[in-house]
């Protein structure tokens, strides 16, 4: 998280800004929001969506599974993935 902060600082930084605000907003003891805020000349709309338009996208999303499910450990503890082990794939294949 430290890091991230930094990061983001540094980028104020980096567009010049005279001014960095960093505010923290806690819930039950915990930092549930920081906020960055500046005065940098930032970048324009258009660089943005070339720079980082696919940020957060995932490839995974269009995946499709090899064992037809998630992959996910609770999917395997419902039963709900199948065994990828050579006897099940002989079988499946008679």
């Amino acid at each position: 998280m430290l890091d991230g902060l930094a990061q983001l600082i540094w980028n104020a930084i980096d567009a010049e800004a005279g001014r960095v605000q960093v505010d923290i907003a806690e819930l039950d003891d915990r930092v549930a929001e920081i906020r960055v805020t500046d005065d940098g000349h930032g970048i324009d709309m258009a660089t943005a969506h070339r720079e980082f338009g696919v940020l957060g996208d995932s490839w995974k999303a269009g995946a499709t599974p090899r064992t037809g499910c998630a992959l996910s450990t609770a999917a395997k503890a419902r039963g709900a993935c199948r065994s990828s082990s050579t006897e099940e794939r002989r079988a499946g294949a008679a």
